[in-house]
Parts: structure tokens; C-alpha cells; sequence
């Protein structure tokens, strides 16, 4: 029960970090469906790379900022002292994940503006099975660790697909220029 209830409000707190992204994805739309209407053949979508940028590091300092309060936050709750290594873990992968979702920026909504619905419904059922396969093993094996590793890697596989399916398509690259 405490680890069901440290997940539940950990993940809570792990979502904030997608408010970059989350913000900013409504208001895209016709930017987005503008520039791949540009009759060049070079499609300028360059502001999604530094939304990913921008969002990244935003994210990043909040994350830093939930590390740095989190002996403050376990003890606030009153969790059991014999949890904090697992509350720990999942915070950090939890947020993580995230991080690289809003890392990657916007391709899945950009395959949704292309009229790609059958891609990204093709690559989110195999991540989602890949995902249940995963938790069904991992969950066994490796208990909390498991299901956040398992998150993390459904999250990245799907993101990593979507950005390759839309790069080798349109050639399109929309992840954050952070290097």
C-alpha cells in the first residue's frame, strides 16, 4: 500500500516536468501544419528544436529543484523510512522519463498533422505490447524498479520511433540542439 501510494504521488509530481511540452502543444498545431504546407522542399520547423531546448532545460532545473526538496517531501508524508530508496528511484527515473519525452519534443504531433495517424497507431501498439511484455517480467524480477524501468523504456522506444519514422520519412529532426 505505501509503495502503491509513494507511485501514484511521485508520477504525479514526475508529470509536472511535461509542462513544456504539454503548454505549448495545442497552440503548435497550425505552426506546425503551416510549415509542412511550405511549398519549398526544406521544411522549417527549427522553432520545435528549441521549444525541445528550452523545455529541456526548464525541466531539468525543476527536476534538480525536486531532488533537492525531497528528504523535505518524504519526511512531510510520513512515509516509512524502509521506502525512501524506492520512493527515490522512482522519482528519478519517473522524472527522467519525462525529461527525454519532453527532450524529444513533438513528433508524434507532427505525424498527426501529416495525416501519419496508422504510423503512430502502429508504433504506439507495438511499444505498448513491448511495454506490457516488459512489466509482466520485469515486475516479477525487479518489483517497483521494474514497472519505473519499464515506463522509462516504453517512453524512450516510443519517442526514438516516432523521430526515426518522421527523419526517414521527411527528413524532418526535432530534438532538442542541447550538444
Amino acid at each position: 500500500e505505501g509503495i502503491l501510494y509513494i507511485y501514484t504521488t511521485l508520477s504525479s509530481l514526475a508529470r509536472t516536468l511535461l509542462m513544456p511540452k504539454q503548454i505549448f502543444s495545442p497552440i503548435l498545431v497550425p505552426f506546425i501544419h503551416d510549415a509542412f504546407l511550405n511549398k519549398d522542399k526544406k521544411i522549417n520547423v527549427n522553432f520545435l528544436s528549441s521549444i525541445a531546448k528550452y523545455g529541456t532545460l526548464f525541466s531539468s532545473i525543476i527536476f534538480l529543484i525536486y531532488l533537492l526538496s525531497f528528504d523535505f517531501g518524504f519526511n512531510y508524508y510520513g512515509f516509512d523510512n524502509d521506502l525512501y530508496n524506492v520512493a527515490y528511484l522512482i522519482l528519478i527515473i519517473l522524472c527522467l522519463s519525462n525529461i527525454l519525452t519532453v527532450f524529444f519534443g513533438y513528433p508524434g504531433l507532427c505525424l498527426i498533422v501529416l495525416n501519419e495517424e496508422k504510423a503512430v497507431f502502429k508504433i504506439a501498439s507495438f511499444c505498448l505490447l513491448l511495454f506490457l511484455i516488459m512489466l509482466l517480467f520485469s515486475s516479477n524480477y525487479f518489483e517497483t524498479a521494474g514497472v519505473v524501468i519499464s515506463v522509462l523504456i516504453f517512453d524512450l522506444s516510443k519517442n526514438l520511433l516516432y523521430t526515426k519514422y518522421l527523419y526517414n520519412t521527411y527528413n524532418v529532426k526535432l530534438i532538442g540542439k542541447i550538444f
